[in-house]
């Protein structure tokens, strides 16, 4: 027979490990959700999100020529990890006139609706410029907007977190 005293202090030996086990898990993504914070408040982290023409891409589906960043200006970071930041880009030579009939037929294919859709995607191009705004990317609370002008080298990425 098995003295009380030994499955008594086995049991609270496997509760205290069980609650040291906690404890690490707990205080583990407590530095994980503090680093990630850190981060969104590191504008060199945040300033490669859209810094080439393929991350652009895969957030609009349409890939812009290429292009350098001639100003970047990070925004606040709220204590909700809330931010904005804005990138004069620069491209090498005018953006073709196919980018922009790229961006007309995306506007044909966004389905009207009679109320106000925040989620939903805005193009308006016209003679003069071209203006894209998704407030909802890679279904995130992320968001970008590009404005472009048909006689310009510059354009301006803003984009950000919700």
């Amino acid at each position: 027979m098995v003295n009380k005293k030994y499955i008594i202090w086995g049991c609270s030996g496997i509760g205290c490990l069980t609650l040291l086990v906690a404890a690490l898990m707990v205080g583990s993504y407590v530095l994980y959700v503090a680093k990630s914070f850190d981060d969104l408040g590191n504008p060199d982290v945040r300033k490669t999100w859209f810094d080439n023409p393929t991350k652009i891409e895969d957030a609009i589906g349409i890939r812009l020529p290429d292009f350098k960043i001639k100003d970047y200006k990070p925004g606040e970071v709220h204590f909700t990890g809330d931010f904005g930041d804005s990138m004069i880009i620069e491209f090498d030579e005018r953006i073709p006139k196919s980018i922009f009939d790229k961006f007309e037929q995306e506007a044909g294919k966004i389905v009207k609706s009679n109320e106000e859709d925040f989620y939903r995607v805005c193009i308006i191009v016209d003679s003069v410029r071209l203006h894209y705004s998704n407030p909802h990317i890679f279904n995130h609370d992320e968001y970008i907007e590009i404005n472009l002008w048909r006689d310009s080298l510059n354009g301006v990425v803003v984009y950000g977190k919700w």
